[in-house]
C-alpha cells in the first residue's frame, strides 16, 4: 500500500489539454494583431492606445527599385518579446543623462529660415495656434521611449518655453510605413477636418526606400500643397534624414532630398532641411549613433529631441514680431489680468 502510494506520487501529473496547447496571451487592449489592419484604423483614440500599436520591432529592409512589398506598412513588422522595454531603457537612461531643456546638449547650428505671416498673424492677434505634424515614422515616434520624447510632442514643448503664454498645441498625425501616396488617402479625415494654423508635413524617406520614381513623387506632393493651399493652411515642408539606410541608396536619396527642395522653392512654401541640418551635427562632431537608433533609420530620443529643437528654432524666430512690438496675450490672459 506505502509502495503503491509513493509510485503514484512519483508518476509526472498530466497537464491538461487547456494548458498543453501553449495558447498565446491575448494582445494589449486597443494594438492590432495584424499591420495591415493599422492603416484603416480611426485617429481618435488616445495617445496611450496609439502608442501600444507601434511597438513592433522593423524586421524588414526594403528594397529600391520597387523590390516587393510586404505588408500594409512597406516592410515586415515582428514582435520581439521584451525588445521595447530594452530599447526605452537604453534610450531613456540617454535621454536622462543628457538632459534636454531648451536645447541643452543639442548641437548649436543655424536657424532656419521659415516664412510663416499667417501662423505669426494668428498668435499677434491672441489666437490659438494648431500645429499639425502630418508624416511617416519620423513624425509618429517609430524606437522613441514614449509619446513624449516623439519629435511632435518635443516641438510643443520647445515652442512653449521659446514662447510663455502662446496658446500653441502640436498634433501628431504621423503613421509609420507611409509614402505619399497613402497619406494622401488620409489627408481630408486626419489633417484638412482638423483645420490646423500650420502642417509640418514630413516627406522622402520612404519614396528613397521604395524607389519611387521623381515625376511620380513631385506629383504627389504637389497636389499635396495643392489641397492644404485651398483650405487655408500654412505648410512647412520636412526632407528625410540622415541615416545608414537611407544613405545606402544614395543616388536615390540625393534625387529625392533636391527634389522636395525644388518643391518648396516653386511652390513658395518653406523648407525645414532634416538632411542637411543632421549632416551639420556629423561635421559638428555629433556620432551617428546619438541621433539614429540601431535599426539604422529611426531617431532616438535625443535626435527627436534635437530636431524639435531646430524646427521650434525656426518656427518662434518666423512668428516674433520686429522689436517693440509685443505679441497679445491670449485672450484668456488677457480676460485674468483685465483690472476689476
Amino acid at each position: 500500500m506505502w509502495s503503491m502510494k509513493m509510485n503514484h506520487r512519483a508518476m509526472p501529473r498530466k497537464k491538461s489539454a487547456r494548458r498543453s496547447r501553449g495558447r498565446r496571451p491575448s494582445p494589449a487592449a486597443g494594438a492590432p494583431t495584424d499591420p495591415s489592419i493599422r492603416s484603416s484604423m480611426p485617429q481618435e483614440r488616445t495617445a496611450a492606445a496609439r502608442w501600444r500599436d507601434i511597438r513592433w520591432w522593423d524586421a524588414g529592409m526594403l528594397q529600391a527599385g520597387g523590390g516587393r512589398r510586404k505588408g500594409a506598412l512597406g516592410g515586415i513588422r515582428r514582435r520581439v518579446p521584451g525588445l521595447g522595454m530594452l530599447r526605452a531603457l537604453m534610450i531613456g537612461g540617454l535621454a536622462a543623462l543628457l538632459a534636454l531643456p531648451a536645447r541643452a546638449g543639442c548641437p548649436a547650428g543655424p536657424v532656419p529660415s521659415l516664412a510663416l505671416p499667417a501662423t505669426g498673424a494668428a498668435l499677434a492677434a491672441g489666437r490659438s495656434v494648431t500645429i499639425l505634424a502630418f508624416g511617416s515614422s519620423s513624425t509618429e515616434g517609430f524606437a522613441a521611449s514614449g509619446p513624449g520624447a516623439t519629435y511632435p510632442a518635443r516641438l510643443e514643448a520647445r515652442l512653449r518655453e521659446a514662447l510663455p503664454g502662446r496658446p500653441i498645441a502640436v498634433l501628431n498625425r504621423g503613421r509609420g510605413g507611409e509614402e505619399v501616396q497613402e497619406m494622401m488617402l488620409r489627408l481630408k479625415r486626419d489633417v484638412l477636418d482638423a483645420a490646423p494654423t500650420l502642417v509640418v508635413w514630413q516627406v522622402g524617406s520612404n519614396a528613397v526606400l521604395r524607389g519611387v520614381p521623381p515625376e511620380t513623387y513631385r506629383a504627389r506632393v504637389e497636389a499635396g500643397l495643392d489641397q492644404l493651399r485651398a483650405a487655408g493652411i500654412e505648410v512647412i515642408l520636412m526632407d528625410g534624414q540622415e541615416a545608414p539606410r537611407m544613405e545606402a541608396l544614395p543616388e536615390a536619396k540625393a534625387r529625392i532630398e533636391a527634389l522636395t527642395a525644388d518643391i518648396a522653392r516653386d511652390r513658395g512654401v518653406p523648407l525645414f532641411a532634416r538632411g542637411a541640418l543632421m549632416r551639420g551635427w556629423r561635421q559638428d562632431g555629433v556620432p551617428d549613433t546619438a541621433v539614429i537608433g540601431p535599426d539604422g533609420l529611426h531617431h532616438t530620443d535625443f535626435g527627436y529631441d534635437c530636431v524639435a529643437a531646430a524646427l521650434a528654432d525656426g518656427i518662434a524666430a518666423a512668428v516674433r514680431p520686429a522689436p517693440g512690438v509685443a505679441l497679445s496675450r491670449a485672450p484668456a490672459a488677457a480676460e485674468a489680468a483685465r483690472p476689476r
